[in-house]
């Protein structure tokens, strides 16, 4: 078993979530909030929802019956855009943290150029440039890695980039490709929060109210 698919609570982006009914694991992005107190499970719609956008129960992790921590809301899931939201059940409690990562900082705008990590169920913690942004979608590809390096795979959708410095959430990763060469996909991370209208919980946010419990 990857560390990334064992059990964490509290919650924490990074790791491997599961929607029963799609039978296909993904990964929890990134913890969030509507309304400042309740605690919501940011990812992408093809990891939370299936086609018909239901109420779906959401599993961390795969294998643990016990393991329910969230349902899916169908008002805060975009099919269209690929995002979509979970709220965490009461009592399951949770960090704005990313696994492997730490704490996150304040979410920013993707510039072209800038050096951001991702931490995915599949493959971990990896590492890219910018090199494309518009508001429909960002590209980033390696940079001065191996040509072998496995930047994300099947399983890394819905993990949050960050930047190199600060820990600042910029994207919401969708997708990956290896050919012609590998690159990843993803959208605004404020484009995703706008979308589900949600808003971001930071480190300073936790120290005011003093719980990160939903």
């Amino acid at each position: 078993m990857k560390n990334h698919e064992r059990v964490f609570r509290p919650l924490r982006g990074g790791v491997m979530i599961f929607n029963q009914r799609l039978g296909v694991p993904g990964t929890l992005g990134l913890i969030v909030t509507a309304d400042g107190a309740d605690r919501w499970i940011l990812s992408c719609f093809h990891v939370l929802c299936a086609a018909d956008g239901a109420a779906d129960s959401i599993y961390q992790p795969i294998d643990n019956p016990e393991g329910l921590v969230a349902v899916v809301d169908p008002t805060r899931a975009n099919r269209g855009r690929d995002c979509a939201a979970a709220r965490i059940a009461p009592g399951v409690a949770s960090v704005a943290e990313i696994l492997g990562i730490g704490p996150v900082g304040a979410p920013a705008e993707p510039i072209e150029g800038m050096r951001v990590l991702k931490s995915g169920a599949a493959t971990g913690v990896t590492e890219g440039v910018i090199t494309r942004v518009e508001i429909t979608g960002v590209e980033i590809e390696p940079d001065g890695l191996p040509a072998d390096y496995e930047m994300s795979d099947a399983g890394d959708s819905g993990a949050v980039w960050v930047t190199r410095e600060g820990n600042r959430p910029v994207a919401l990763h969708q997708r990956g490709i290896e050919s012609p060469k590998r690159l990843a996909y993803g959208l605004p991370f404020l484009e995703a929060l706008r979308l589900l209208r949600l808003e971001p919980v930071t480190v300073s946010a936790v120290a005011a109210r003093g719980s990160m419990n939903p």
